[in-house]
């Protein structure tokens, strides 16, 4: 555990958000890939897929380790993608086809082929708590692939593991209600009111009390996303909430969002959006697929970024899958301005 310590204390140097080391020594940007890393970020990728994956498969390897992260990372596919056939999506986003039956990724085939930084990649995204992986990720200036790492260390690790995260002198990018939510002990806790207590910090600073019913409300409905639990206006911490997504990088992209097509609304846009994707836990996931290949920054105020996030409103099912989670009416019950965005995209899919 003392090792464990050391390795998560080297990682003091990224502390700040967006000034942490770039990964451009191990990562190139040819024009071509730039080209078509901006139509993806313009959320055409109609005309971004082909080309990232003629790139791909032309040998570009910062192209096909984006590729291989976009195809993880997908919370809001467009239409295009929706439409492609099981061989077609192989085709865009693996390798050509192998002489086996199996189509590894990109980064699976990279790994194979002794590339230190895709195999740390692969390490990441296991469920197996590996702070060696956070920390060269880390350096290398990947926070959102480390970050996968920091939830798996939360989720997998021990109690001693949760708390040297919880104790580090470095920032954890927005995931420390995520860590205290898997750090909770005793019947009188929940994860999401931790949730709710670690966002307090930002606002009011109040001490969040176990009997408190608004607080109970808001943190089923953090933990669990709409409809579950509740985030009424009247709800007395609620402005803590906002507070938190405006100062965490890790809900920049909602931000953004809200202020872009709501800014008459953004508080109440922000929170409304945080229950109709399915909670903080989707949440934290919105983010560059490749910070080397782009920013954190670029990608928040991007039509991807923004389009994802409608999309995924838009289209996410019930439990139950009979029908939409959310109908427009009980969307404009939260955000009149979501529900005028999300209209037209249902009605697109009720022709379809």
């Amino acid at each position: 555990m003392k090792d464990l310590h050391l390795i998560l204390c080297a990682l003091l140097v990224a502390t700040l958000s967006y000034a942490r080391p770039s990964a451009a020594d191990q990562l190139t940007l040819s024009p071509e890939l730039k080209a078509a890393v901006g139509l993806w970020l313009a959320d055409d990728d109609e005309r971004a897929l082909p080309a990232l994956s003629e790139l791909a498969n032309a040998g570009d390897r910062s192209a096909q380790l984006f590729l291989a992260l976009v195809e993880r990372t997908r919370l809001g596919p467009t239409d295009y993608v929706t439409a492609l056939s099981r061989d077609a999506l192989l085709d865009t986003f693996r390798p050509p086809k192998p002489e086996s039956r199996f189509r590894p990724s990109w980064i699976d085939k990279l790994a194979n082929d002794g590339d230190a930084f895709a195999l740390t990649l692969r390490q990441s995204f296991l469920p197996d708590p590996n702070p060696g992986a956070i920390k060269s990720l880390l350096d290398a200036g990947e926070v959102n692939a480390a970050k996968i790492g920091i939830r798996y260390l939360s989720l997998y690790g021990t109690t001693d593991d949760r708390e040297t995260l919880l104790n580090a002198p470095y920032s954890l990018y927005g995931l420390r209600p995520f860590v205290l939510a898997q750090h909770v002990d005793g019947k009188d806790k929940t994860q999401g009111l931790e949730i709710v207590r670690e966002m307090a910090r930002f606002g009011s600073g109040r001490t969040v009390g176990n009997d408190d019913s608004y607080a109970r409300d808001l943190a089923i409905y953090l933990n669990y996303g709409y409809p579950f639990g509740a985030a009424t206006r009247d709800n007395p911490w609620r402005d803590d909430i906002a507070a938190w997504m405006a100062k965490s990088d890790a809900s920049q992209p909602i931000t953004s969002f809200c202020r872009k097509h709501c800014d008459d609304e953004v508080t109440n846009c922000g929170v409304s959006v945080l229950g109709l994707i399915g909670g903080y836990q989707v949440a934290i996931r919105f983010a560059s697929p490749l910070e080397g290949v782009l920013s954190s920054r670029d990608y928040a105020d991007s039509a991807r970024a923004h389009g994802t996030i409608l999309r995924r409103i838009a289209s996410l099912e019930s439990e139950q899958g009979d029908g939409y989670l959310a109908s427009l009416d009980e969307i404009a019950e939260q955000s009149q301005c979501i529900a005028t965005l999300v209209a037209p995209l249902r009605a697109k899919a009720a022709h379809q």
